[in-house]
Parts: C-alpha cells; structure tokens; sequence
C-alpha cells in the first residue's frame, strides 16, 4: 500500500486484541492502523473457522459458471475465500467483470486460448485506492489536500488449463494455486558506518519483474525511500513530454535526473509492470522523458489511454530497475542510501510482491535473532485463490464438467445438531464364517436416518509393497504412524442400497433404521461386498443427531 504512512505494526503472533487510547498524547497512524488490522484479522479468522477455505451461502450463492457458446457466466451472489467476502451485484460476463479489463487487443484474460480442460478460479487481493484513484475519497473543502486512503477488494475469475485425467475433483487442482518456494528480503544498517540517515523515513522495496532468483531471467526491483507516495495523474503524452494535471500539487516533486514509471488502472488490475524512464527536463507541469532510457512498453496514449487513470510514480536510486541478486555469501548486501542495506533470498519472486523498511535516524526497525536480521516474506500483495468449476472449451464453446463450489446453509436454517463418533469393537478370526455382519446404534428417538460415516481401519492389509497405493488412495481419511509402520489407516466406505450387485472387494455398506428407532448398518460377506478387518475397534461411525428446527 503505497500511503503516506509511519509504518505498520501488526502483528498476529503477538495476539494483540485491542489498541488503547491513553489521555494528552501524541495520536500515530501506525496505532490507528493497527486496530483496523486486529479487527480484520479475527473477523476474517472468524469466517474461515465457520465457512472453511472456501464457501456460498446456500440462499446467496454466488459466482456459479454458466456455460454458454461464446462465453461463460459469473453468477450474481456472495462467495467467501479464506474468511473474505466477495461479492458479484449481478450476473456479469466473464469479459465484462468489473476488476479484470480485456487486453490491450480487446481479447478476455479469462478466455481460453486454446482447446482443452480448464479450472476457472477466483483470485482475491486487496487493492490500495488513494483520491487520485477515486476523487470522491477527497474532501472538496482542503482543497485537494488529501487525508485518508482506502483498500478495495479485488476479486478476479481467472482460468487455467489442467491435464483431464489428472483432475477429478477440485482439490486435485489445488497446488496450482501455490506459489513455489517464495524469496524473502532482509534489511539492516550498515555495520560499517550505520544508518546515516537524518529523517524518519518509510523505504519501500518493490518487486517489477518476476521470476525466480538465480535463474537465467533474474528479477528486478524498485525502491523508493517515502513508500512510492511520490505520484500524479497524467493528462496528456506526446511524444516524449508528459503532461501532469494541477501542476501546483505536484510542484518540485519531480526533478531532472529522476526515474519515473509511467502505469494505469489496466496495468494494476493484471499485475503487470509499467514503464519506466528518466526525466530529462522539466517546465511546469510538463515532464520531458528520454525515450532511449525506457524500460518497458513505449509511453504512449495507446498503451496508456486517458480512460483507465494513467499516473506517474516517481521511485528513488541512480538505476531503475535493478535486477536482483541473491547473495553468494553472508557478506553480499545491496546498499539503497544512508547506509540502508538490503538482501535477498532464493526463491520466487511476484511482480508486485512489496518490503517496508521503517528507518529512523538512530536506525532501522527490522526484527532479528541475537542482532542478525532475519528474513521476511513479502508484506503484500496477498492473494487469495480457491476453485469455482471446471469447463471443457473446444471449437463448440464451453461445457460445464463440475461445479467446484462448496455451499452452506444460515445458521437459522439448520437443527440443533451435535456431531457423535462411535467405535465399534469388532472381533474376527481368520477362519470364521459370517453372512452379512450387522450392527445396531441407538439414533436417540430420530425419526429419520442421520448423516453418516463410516471409517475403517485397514492397517492389518498394508504391508511395504502396497504402502504407497494406500497412500494414493483417494478415501484414506487419516494415516497414523508409529515407529515408522503404519499403526492406523481409516478408510472411508460408502453407503449402497443394497449388497446384490457389488463386488467382492468393494468397501460398502447398508444403513436402515429398525422399528425402535435405532440405526443398523450392515456389511458385506466377502462375496456381496467387502469384510471387515479383524481386530479390535476397527470401525469408527460418525453421525448426527440433534433436535426440530425453531419455529
């Protein structure tokens, strides 16, 4: 978040649950920052204990895929990922969502490009939204002057090509939205000479082109020393000059020599870099550019059109960008100014992924072990990924293969439930006989069956060979070590109407209710559906039982 900020003091492992005022002192945005961080985090915490990773309300469920020939469909409704809620006012084309524009060639970023199975997904992430963003955010009396900022959420239905057969159910699809090992940064002051620095400052260090370090395309970075705040509106290119508007604002921020990127909302809304180049000369509100120093797509209306809120950002340092290095040793730092040092770890790095440094003039505040920094993830952007379905796209159109979405009810629509689990002890030798093993739980006067499951502990079947093949096995519920062995493998069975036409290996069973009320679920022989294992408590069921609804 690019504002005009002190720093930011968050922190969940401190468990911190409010932030006292105390009388006659000095007011922080910092503090006030900080209680709106605690509030949002045990808030969405909150939603994601109850709801899971993701989830619809069953009378509100939104963004479902409707298929149709030249496009898909988001459907109007809300939908939570990771605690947040997002929410779709009506049905909207997956061309024509409010947060993701068409390409530069007016083509949809979440079309397929080619034939093939595909998951479309949702990406939530939070944008940072000052008055140049939204004039409204100003107060017309200052004048211009700005005093707050906002963050917008930003949800984006995406699609991503997948392998058919590899991709059954939705949770097959989930390592696509993890990121590869993610590099962290690290910050000091130079044990040299120290923070030589006079003025409280907030540094920024900002990711522009991803890649993975130490690979063959290294990744760049920018750096800014007051949090990238340094910004105006465009409101005209020509050529090489830029022309700012209200040019009094800007006055004396922009200087000869200066490195410049030049971006939009387009190019925020996809997460991509804009393009940068140096200032040359500057008369008024007119900033001339050296068209040999750009980086990037040429600086022209085209690429950066009047309608989607063209800005320049001015960031800090002799070189921009500057291609990242991982160190070769604990020695091998990258100084920014005043003594301001930084470095990098391997790993991932996501065009946008951002660091801040608070720094003051006894040093920076950067937590550490024994006095040696330690690294840190970067501090933003998080995104927030979950399924929504998966499609099938050929010459035809779409076809709609699942809905991935996971829907609840309100609270005021279930019963009274409580969950129970039961362990049923169960002795078989060998060489005994049976027909079709029953057994019989009480449901506590229910007139109707519960929710069940049944698990089986299939650990006496599991030797070395076969270890691997239980492993993959979709329906292994829990695998419980001891001493390296396997002690423990609950296998999910499921429910049949009837054992007549199964199989001799099939993990089945029935679930009836008798006469009193009480539930009797019943196994296979070893002929008409699997046996059980032998042992003792080695069925566990979990069921329901609970009371009417409120009336």
């Amino acid at each position: 978040m690019k504002g005009d900020f002190s720093r930011r003091t968050f922190d969940e492992k401190k468990h911190y649950c409010r932030v006292l005022m105390q009388q006659g002192r000095v007011q922080l945005d910092s503090d006030w920052n900080e209680q709106i961080d605690v509030n949002l985090y045990y808030f969405r915490r909150l939603a994601q204990d109850l709801i899971g990773q993701h989830g619809a309300p069953s009378n509100n469920d939104g963004f479902n895929i409707i298929t149709k020939q030249g496009d898909y469909v988001i459907g109007a409704g809300h939908y939570y990922v990771d605690g947040i809620l997002c929410e779709n006012e009506k049905d909207v084309k997956a061309s024509s969502q409010p947060f993701l524009p068409l390409d530069k060639n007016g083509l949809n970023p979440a079309r397929p490009s080619e034939s093939g199975t595909y998951l479309v997904y949702l990406d939530v992430w939070e944008r940072h939204i000052t008055g140049l963003d939204d004039p409204e955010i100003l107060e017309p009396a200052l004048e211009g002057a700005d005093t707050t900022t906002r963050t917008q959420l930003v949800w984006q239905v995406k699609v991503k090509k997948v392998r058919p057969k590899a991709v059954q159910r939705a949770e097959d699809c989930i390592e696509i939205f993890e990121d590869p090992l993610k590099g962290g940064l690290r910050a000091r002051s130079s044990p040299l000479r120290g923070h030589t620095g006079l003025e409280n400052a907030l540094y920024r260090v900002e990711i522009h082109e991803e890649a993975v370090a130490g690979s063959s395309d290294s990744p760049t970075f920018k750096w800014s020393r007051n949090n990238g705040i340094i910004v105006a509106k465009i409101e005209d290119i020509s050529k090489n000059e830029i022309t700012l508007l209200e040019s009094n604002i800007h006055k004396n921020l922009f200087n000869v020599g200066d490195w410049i990127e030049v971006t939009d909302d387009r190019h925020e809304l996809w997460g991509v870099t804009g393009a940068f180049t140096r200032i040359v000369e500057v008369k008024d509100n007119v900033l001339k550019f050296s068209i040999s120093s750009v980086h990037g797509e040429s600086i022209t209306k085209d690429n950066f059109p009047e309608g989607f809120n063209p800005k320049v950002r001015r960031w800090d340092g002799e070189e921009n960008p500057v291609i990242l290095e991982t160190p070769c040793d604990e020695d091998d730092w990258i100084e920014l100014e005043n003594g301001i040092e930084i470095q990098f770890s391997k790993g991932h790095y996501r065009t946008g992924d951002y660091w801040l440094i608070p720094a003051r003039p006894k040093g920076i505040l950067w937590k550490g072990v024994d006095g040696v920094p330690k690294h840190r993830l970067p501090d933003g952007i998080e995104h927030h990924y979950c399924p929504l379905a998966l499609i099938r796209y050929d010459k035809c159109g779409f076809t709609l293969l699942s809905d991935c979405r996971r829907l609840f009810p309100a609270l005021t629509d279930l019963n009274v439930q409580c969950a129970r689990e039961v362990k049923i002890k169960h002795i078989l030798s060998s060489g005994e006989k049976v027909s079709c093993k029953k057994y019989v739980i009480p449901n506590f006067g229910l007139s109707d069956i519960p929710s069940i499951e049944i698990l089986v502990n299939e650990s006496k079947y599991i030797n070395k060979k076969d270890e691997i093949e239980l492993l993959k096995e979709r329906d292994v519920k829990e695998v419980i070590y001891h001493n390296g062995k396997i002690r423990e493998a609950w296998v999910l069975w499921r429910p049949v109407a009837s054992l007549d036409n199964v199989a001799p290996n099939d993990r089945v069973y029935i679930c009836d209710m008798d006469d009193n009320g009480n539930i009797v679920i019943q196994f296979g022989d070893g002929k008409k559906g699997a046996r059980l294992p032998a042992g003792v408590d080695n069925i566990k069921v979990i069921y329901r039982t609970g009371v009417s609804t409120f009336d």
